[in-house]
């Protein structure tokens, strides 16, 4: 059955951004976590498939990163945090 609508949206919103060159240097200046560095091939799956350790916490934080950044939180104002792509 996979996930209800919203979660699987987050999910792919995720990976979209793990993708995306742009959005992983934004997040390596705001948390100094190199996603990059841990060598992720590809790198979307990898950070779900395999996280573990530090790689547990880099992902956490990724995800943290484009909740707040990307996708939004609710209360949050439309223009506030959002990074361009």
């Amino acid at each position: 059955m996979g996930l209800p609508l919203m979660q699987d949206a987050w999910v792919s919103c995720v990976y979209w951004a793990a993708g995306k060159k742009e959005i992983r240097d934004q997040f390596k200046k705001v948390s100094g976590i190199d996603l990059d560095d841990l060598a992720f091939e590809p790198l979307a799956e990898k950070l779900f498939d395999k996280a573990s350790g530090y790689t547990q916490f880099a992902l956490v934080a990724f995800c943290d990163f484009v909740t707040e950044h990307i996708w939004g939180i609710e209360g949050q104002d439309a223009d506030k945090g959002l990074i361009e792509t």
